[in-house]
């Protein structure tokens, strides 16, 4: 039995099946395996061809030759006929960590935007360190799955630098939060965004001064005007991946949050509260003045979030 897919004129796939007689139940779920490894790579390829952006770069991570081959250098833009541009990484079996942290840096640097399909394989990325690396310090915007195959839409470090809200704020221990991103639909040239039904879609981007002596919570709230509380999320850095007692100096991290409304909140202009506490005595970390006093134990973003 041999199950391949070729490419049409028009960028459609086909699938084609030489069978060695009938099929026993075992060789169909084989087919049907193959198949959607086949048709789903194909797939993911597409959503990448039809949308990658001229600052785009796609990196993998282990060397599967199926993920270059179903890439159509034909529906990139008229102007150019080079496709994007595709990096394996790491470029070799299993780096160590701070290796592979400042080979990813400097290839994503001219970069505004990466396309991340993982693939499992034994030897190459074991410890998923490419993933987790882009977790941390790039953002994901998207996520596009078909059956065992996704790929992964971030921004770069560098875009993330670019686009972000700058708002400095130092906190006690060393952390600061150098910005924000909030990627609900925010009218040009205004600070605010419109809240209806889905939940806000915040990024944070911390850096760091170096390990806290305690694990920190992050905290993020809806407050309205009356200052009540109206939803919120805590959880530790990087969906409760990465934290602060492992930070390390100047390292800058992203750290995003989806924030739901409670049902029945009133319409109005809220805020967005944001800062840290320690889960055993639930103290917060207080926020520093420009003298280095301090001041508050949370952050008001620079923005308004009204809820209709």
């Amino acid at each position: 039995m041999k199950v391949d897919i070729n490419k049409s004129e028009s960028g459609l796939e086909f699938a084609f099946i030489e069978l060695d007689g009938r099929l026993d139940a075992q060789q169909s779920d084989s087919i049907e395996t193959k198949l959607m490894e086949l048709i789903g790579q194909g797939y993911v390829n597409m959503i990448i061809d039809m949308k990658n952006e001229a600052t785009d770069l796609l990196i993998y991570n282990f060397p599967e030759a199926s993920v270059t081959y179903y890439l159509d250098t034909r529906w990139v833009s008229a102007d150019t006929q080079a496709g994007i541009p595709t990096f394996l990484a790491p470029p070799g079996p299993n780096p160590a960590p701070q290796a592979l942290a400042e080979y990813l840096a400097n290839l994503l640097r001219p970069y505004q935007r990466l396309w991340f399909v993982p693939v499992e394989g034994d030897g190459w990325d074991d410890a998923r360190q490419v993933e987790t690396w882009l977790t941390r310090h790039a953002d994901r915007i998207s996520r596009t799955d078909f059956h065992w195959i996704r790929t992964d839409l971030y921004l770069t470090p560098a875009e993330i630098e670019r686009s972000m809200q700058v708002q400095v704020v130092s906190f006690v221990g060393g952390i600061t939060l150098r910005g924000f991103r909030i990627f609900n639909t925010i009218p040009e040239g205004q600070n605010q965004v419109i809240l209806t039904e889905a939940p806000l879609d915040l990024s944070l981007y911390w850096t760091a001064g170096g390990p806290t002596g305690v694990p920190l919570t992050v905290f993020t709230q809806l407050i309205d005007a009356t200052g009540f509380f109206r939803g919120g999320q805590d959880n530790q850095p990087v969906w409760d991946t990465y934290q602060n007692t492992d930070w390390q100096p100047q390292e800058q991290i992203t750290d995003k949050y989806q924030i739901s409304l409670q049902p029945g909140a009133p319409p109005g202009v809220y805020q967005v509260w944001v800062g840290f506490y320690d889960l055993q005595t639930g103290q917060r970390v207080m926020v520093l003045d420009d003298a280095g006093a301090p001041r508050a134990d949370h952050v008001v973003l620079d923005v308004k979030v009204i809820v209709e």
